[in-house]
């Protein structure tokens, strides 16, 4: 999704300087857009890409020679992606509808990557409708007033499907916090998830356990609902608090003692559609 927008402020950044050669008149203005947009992209976006990437990644940034590395092939993968970009702009410049549609696809991948990890929450509600607003501001003007100061054409019909189709992913990213991320894929499909609260054997219990997270013992004893988690590491199975490891998570999915990439704990139980939307007034 970020990878996306930053794409996309690409591509704005290199529309804005080309008008602003082409039409003198507002080359100051148009120049100045196109230098913050390229800030915005250049700096600020994939910044944030590589906080992500290396959260998701932190056993390859263990020295200096995979860092290297994985930045290198965060850089390639996104520049690629943007070259592409360009070449199906210019060569398939007809198809103008289903580009459109397809760069304003910006939440489908993660829509993708919460059902495919169970998890949720990972933007919050009101960047998801900023963005969301913001990123339509553009289209709908040069798509939807007939007075735009580059005479385009107007296209109603796909300034009403670019409204709807981004409304239908924020819906199912809200959906996605409240009801599951996972809430649209039949039982039948969801793969197995890991159990981080099985029932240790009794050798196992005996020796006791010290969770490395908040340093204090750990209660192996309880019977129906452990106050332990067990990750399952290459090397050993790890112990920790639940709670600890749940704070840990939030911020990195890797073991805290080996650094270990571990599977995202099990969503909560969904709440029923009645529970999970808000009450309307009558």
């Amino acid at each position: 999704t970020i990878g996306q927008q930053a794409a996309i402020d690409s591509y704005l950044c290199l529309v804005h300087l080309t008008a602003g050669i082409v039409i003198q008149q507002v080359f100051n203005a148009f120049a100045a857009a196109s230098f913050f947009l390229f800030v915005t992209f250049g700096v600020f976006e994939m910044r944030y890409l590589l906080a992500i990437w290396k959260a998701r990644r932190p056993q390859q940034f263990s020295d200096s020679d995979n860092i290297r590395r994985e930045i290198g092939m965060l850089y390639t993968r996104f520049y690629a992606f943007m070259m592409l970009g360009f070449f199906s702009l210019y060569y398939l410049g007809d198809l103008l509808f289903p580009l459109t549609l397809l760069m304003y696809s910006f939440w489908v991948p993660q829509i993708v990557c919460n059902a495919t990890r169970d998890t949720s929450r990972a933007l919050t509600p009101p960047y998801i409708i900023g963005v969301s607003i913001t990123r339509l501001l553009i289209p709908l003007y040069f798509l939807g007033c007939e007075q735009n100061f580059l005479h385009v054409e107007p296209q109603p019909l796909l300034c009403n499907y670019l409204v709807v189709w981004v409304i239908t992913q924020v819906l199912v990213l809200f959906l996605q916090d409240h009801l599951g991320p996972r809430f649209f894929i039949p039982n039948l499909c969801l793969p197995a998830t890991y159990d981080y609260g099985r029932r240790l054997p009794d050798f196992r219990i005996q020796e006791g356990a010290e969770c490395v997270i908040c340093m204090s013992p750990i209660d192996l004893t309880h019977r129906r609902v452990p106050d332990y988690m067990v990750t399952p590491c290459p090397s050993a199975e790890h112990i920790f608090h639940r709670a600890c490891l749940l704070e840990w998570m939030r911020e990195a999915e890797s073991c805290p003692v080996c650094r270990a990439q571990i599977p995202p704990p099990p969503a909560p139980p969904a709440p029923s559609l009645s529970s999970a939307l808000p009450c309307c007034p009558v």
